[in-house]
């Protein structure tokens, strides 16, 4: 049927859709050329035939001038060879299969969208590149299997509102797979994201065996997709994630993407319960959201899958509740924002080298800076089996952010208003090699180590840091190892940490390991200010030297501003050999101490272990030692207007409100300078005084005595500065 004005209003008027009837009974039309009359018209443009229904669309469009001519007749399809049929409505199988075998004629403007569920049982699936928008309407495809690895090979347009690999929508349909076994670069449902994948909901397990050499650089699994170069939003992987073989590629595994790729959008409101299980020497990165980020932000999203590693001796890698290996290369930088893990973690991994319940590592070989802010593990972060690789770090929030040693990014890496609640510890991870001096490893309630520029502001953690193996261990409430110009604010810890090596056992080792409230070690330039621990801090160890417990800090051998910090966790150290020190603010200074305004109300502690006496067992209420300097470099305090209300004891050594023992040197060069202005002690002092004589008690501090118990030894020729001393009721 055909509508044509007629009139004084036809004068350039024309109808612009044309409904055909068919004859047959069906409702089918018959094949063969059909022709709809028009009125005469030229038209400068073109024109475009659209034809729409029985879920298909077709178009042909003639795009140059255009004569309609009076009395004649034109077939349009010899003006241009662009004749599209497309399905756009697909309700069966073999509708899907067909759309997957034509899915090359379909454009970016193409609506293609799933009028039922599907069952895919018995069809032999081909991935294509999908290049249109693809609406699943809510619809569940299942039981689909692909053994090429991915179900779809790449993605450039949109891929949206379905789910893959249940009947019900809400549970696996028992024989949904994907696998791949050879030599493939991506797995997943996606092998390479382009596009956009939103709102997809995703049950299909992914079974890889890998061999080299690998096709590609690298091997890139994920359960949404390998690959992301473009944006995936609002989905969720609940399957599994299994990896076996052998590689001489680095393999980068994650819940919802492997690799998410400089050129990526971001990664957002996605979810991750599927376990991940890799049993491969080259495991380099795995996480619940993605393995390695290279760019795009990953926002709101959360990880519950349990990610277990074994026998990956390969490379050092990095796992992480969120994000493995992050390693920047937009100058703008990435957020890793609002993001939760409660994924645990099994690493049974000889070369790990950063965990964290966030992320694993920010890397050296960066071009931008990263921002973890708002995120929360509750996840324990351990190692417990066999671990030989030489640095190990453990972290809630990150593993590790590492040197930048490719003088391309100089910025500020952030890690803020984030919160810890899992244990973060090691415990036998060394098996039965005996001693490994040497063997360095630090833990932190949100992270473990940093040697590069970071802020540490607003975070807590609730989470019991500690160790019992035989390594050099830095432990700290917050952070272990700290380095390179790293700002620690704000920040909370509440609970224990605790480094215990027992009192039998042999050990030595160059470093200075400990356990710190705030943080174990610092070095280089860092400053802690308006922190606060609350958790006991507690080294038990036989033989190591220069080891340290702080309720703050427990060893600095840097330049260390410490600013209305606050302790009023018990610091104890149970040692059976000398130079174990306890401090309620400072274990042991070395080099350069600015403390202002910090207090101390949790009692200090030093013992000596199976009857070990000796006078360097020291305790001190606001620090343990002021050392002789490291490096032949003096060491210099300065501290005004700091706290120690608190009980002060030393079983067989020294112990003193303001410190234990100031140390000297043979030479004057390099003798310890410490000034003390308007400080305030108060409590109790049991341990040798500065005449070297024990106390038979407990002595209360009081105005007439103070002076008396302020400090027990100070070296020959240290220079040392009272002033201003007064009484803390």
């Amino acid at each position: 049927a055909c509508t044509v004005k007629i009139g004084e209003a036809a004068q350039g008027a024309q109808e612009e859709s044309v409904t055909l009837v068919s004859d047959s009974e069906t409702g089918a039309f018959s094949a063969g050329d059909y022709w709809v009359a028009v009125v005469p018209a030229t038209l400068p443009e073109g024109c475009l035939v659209e034809y729409v229904g029985n879920g298909q669309t077709a178009s042909v469009e003639v795009p140059g001038a255009l004569d309609l001519v009076r009395n004649s007749s034109m077939d349009i399809t010899s003006e241009t060879s662009d004749v599209r049929w497309v399905k756009t409505s697909i309700t069966t199988a073999d509708e899907l299969m067909a759309f997957a075998q034509s899915a090359g004629t379909y454009t970016a403007d193409d609506l293609v969208v799933l009028g039922a569920d599907i069952d895919m049982s018995g069809k032999e699936w081909v991935p294509f590149e999908l290049g249109c928008q693809f609406d699943g309407k809510g619809h569940r495809i299942y039981n689909m299997t692909s053994d090429d690895g991915v179900i779809f090979s790449n993605i450039t347009g949109v891929l949206k509102n379905v789910v893959f690999g249940s009947q019900n929508g809400t549970g696996y349909d028992g024989s949904s797979s994907v696998s791949m076994n050879g030599t493939a670069g991506n797995a997943g449902l996606v092998g390479t994201n382009n596009g956009i994948i939103e709102n997809v909901v995703d049950f299909i397990p992914v079974t890889a065996v890998t061999s080299g050499p690998a096709a590609q650089n690298e091997v890139r699994i994920g359960g949404i997709a390998g690959s992301n170069y473009g944006r995936i939003s609002g989905c969720s992987y609940n399957g599994s994630i299994n990896l076996t073989g052998t590689s001489d590629k680095m393999i980068f595994v994650g819940g919802i993407a492997g690799w998410a790729a400089k050129d990526s959008e971001r990664i957002e409101n996605s979810s991750n319960s599927g376990a991940i299980t890799i049993d491969n020497q080259n495991a380099q990165a795995a996480a619940g959201i993605a393995g390695m980020i290279q760019g795009g932000d990953i926002v709101s999203c959360s990880n519950s899958g349990k990610i277990t590693v074994k026998n990956s001796s390969g490379r050092n890698s990095y796992f992480g509740g969120i994000a493995g290996f992050v390693q920047i290369q937009l100058a703008a930088g990435v957020r890793i924002e609002d993001c939760t893990n409660a994924g645990e973690f099994d690493l049974d991994n000889t070369t790990v080298f950063g965990v964290g319940g966030i992320a694993g590592v920010i890397h050296r070989s960066a071009s931008g800076p990263v921002t973890i802010a708002g995120c929360e593990n509750s996840a324990d972060v351990f190692m417990s089996k066999q671990q030989t690789n030489e640095d190990v770090n453990l972290g809630g929030i990150a593993g590790m952010c590492d040197a930048n040693n490719t003088a391309v990014f100089t910025g500020t890496n952030i890690i803020s208003s984030c919160s810890n609640s899992g244990k973060v510890y090691y415990s036998e991870s060394r098996g039965n090699q005996g001693n490994l001096d040497g063997k360095f490893s630090t833990a932190g309630g949100i992270i473990g180590r940093t040697n590069h520029k970071l802020e540490i502001t607003g975070c807590k953690n609730s989470g019991a840091v500690s160790s019992d193996k035989m390594s050099l261990d830095y432990l700290g409430g917050i952070a272990g190892y700290v380095n390179s110009g790293t700002v620690i604010s704000g920040c909370a810890n509440t609970a224990d940490v605790t480094l215990d090596l027992g009192t039998s056992r042999t050990y030595s080792g160059g470093n200075r390991p400990g356990a710190g409230g705030i943080a174990c070690y610092t070095g280089g330039t860092v400053t802690i200010e308006d922190c606060e621990n609350s958790g006991a801090v507690s080294v038990t160890i036989s033989k190591s030297d220069q080891c340290a417990a702080g309720g703050i800090v427990a060893t600095t051998e840097g330049t260390l501003t410490l600013s209305r910090n606050t302790n009023s966790g018990a610091v104890s150290s149970t040692s059976g050999n000398p130079d174990k020190a306890a401090g309620g603010i400072l274990g042991r200074a070395m080099r350069t101490v600015t403390m202002t305004g910090n207090t101390n109300t949790g009692d200090v502690t030093a013992i000596g272990a199976n009857g070990y006496d000796h006078d360097n067992v020291m305790a001190g209420g606001l620090i343990g030692l002021i050392d002789q300097g490291a490096a032949n470099v003096p060491t210099v305090v300065t501290v005004t207007g700091d706290v120690a209300d608190c009980a002060v004891k030393s079983s067989v050594g020294r112990a003193g409100l303001l410190f234990a023992i100031m140390n000297h040197v043979a030479s004057g060069s390099y003798q310890p300078k410490a000034t003390f202005t308007d400080c305030k002690i108060g409590g109790s002092v049991e341990g040798k005084v500065k005449d070297g004589s024990e106390t038979s008690g407990p002595v209360d501090i009081s105005e007439a005595n103070m002076d008396s118990y302020s400090y027990s030894y100070k070296g020959a020729n240290a220079d040392l500065t009272v002033t201003g001393l007064s009484f803390a009721d």
